[in-house]
């Protein structure tokens, strides 16, 4: 209870500043750093100006609602007993209190509201990206970010740690009062917080693989092309210096821009080691720490946590 309204509730509030200064310092990356051509402009600000209607359009947000207040009174939800023994009140029938009751149906229901929120903004992101996706983006393969110049976008994750945070607090928060007050095992817990980390990594890292379809297809042919340029340059390069043909006049000799045959080596194996998405370890540890911060303090409940530390710092290094 404390895990959803206390920090819960405020924190999913504070996300929303979080989350719009991140998306209005990269958004504009795309144009910034050309990867949306000037003729496609207009496209990319249409694909922007529909997810600015549906982040502002009512329906949805009626929805989220409907379906937290149908979750808080159908009692689809079988609520904890020990949850609510705090809010129990004596009398001819026990029932809870007005405390109980507000719980029930007015903070658990808000709490609800904005995490439906988060998902639906998740979504939005998705489509967003798939929007830009079939523009004709200007990839650069030989680009040292490893993602064909939307390295960027590794940083947008960012925007949804705190609510990843939220999420594994409140998960955390039943394990720790089971393991503090009914003798869970916390040991217990490894297969369930693997679960959930695999679980949260796919859902907060899944739109950007809307990307893969441009960085896949602009290293398949990149391939073809540098290789095919390396293969001209290495044949030049033979003919003149090896085969003494003094005759060759092959123009990429002479390009200041490509160099020796070491530069051109350089730009295939750049091109080989494009990532198949533009994300990399910092996007899926903005995700992986904020949700591994509450497991931890549960486990620390019954494992010293200098021995979990150490644990975790030899399985990550």
């Amino acid at each position: 209870m404390h895990a959803r309204l206390l920090l819960g509730i405020p924190l999913l509030i504070i996300a929303e500043a979080v989350a719009q200064n991140i998306m209005l310092r990269l958004f504009p990356q795309f144009l910034h750093a050309r990867i949306v051509r000037p003729t496609d402009m207009p496209q990319f600000r249409a694909v922007l100006a529909r997810t600015a209607r549906l982040r502002d359009a009512t329906v949805p947000w009626v929805i989220i609602i409907g379906v937290a207040l149908a979750w808080a009174f159908t009692g689809t939800v079988v609520h904890r007993a020990h949850e609510l023994l705090w809010a129990a009140e004596g009398g001819p029938g026990p029932s809870l209190g007005f405390g109980g009751w507000w719980y029930i149906y007015v903070g658990r229901p808000i709490f609800i509201v904005l995490l439906l929120g988060w998902l639906w903004r998740l979504i939005l992101l998705g489509v967003t990206l798939k929007g830009i996706a079939k523009l004709d983006l200007a990839i650069v393969p030989t680009h040292p970010d490893r993602a064909g110049g939307l390295g960027f976008v590794e940083k947008f994750p960012a925007a949804f740690s705190i609510v990843a945070f939220v999420i594994a607090m409140v998960i955390a928060g039943g394990w720790g009062h089971d393991a503090e007050f009914h003798g869970l095992d916390v040991h217990s817990l490894y297969p369930m917080m693997a679960a959930a980390l695999v679980i949260g990594l796919l859902v907060f890292l899944s739109p950007y693989l809307a990307l893969a379809g441009p960085l896949g297809r602009a290293k398949k042919q990149a391939l073809l092309d540098y290789a095919a340029m390396v293969a001209r340059h290495g044949w030049a390069v033979r003919s003149k210096w090896i085969l003494g043909d003094a005759k060759v006049n092959e123009p990429l000799l002479d390009a200041p821009e490509i160099g020796p045959v070491a530069d051109t080596i350089a730009l295939y194996e750049a091109v080989q080691r494009m990532r198949p998405i533009p994300l990399g370890k910092a996007a899926a540890l903005a995700i992986a720490v904020p949700i591994l911060i509450p497991f931890i303090a549960v486990l620390a409940i019954q494992i010293p946590l200098k021995e979990l530390l150490g644990g975790l710092a030899k399985g990550l290094f």
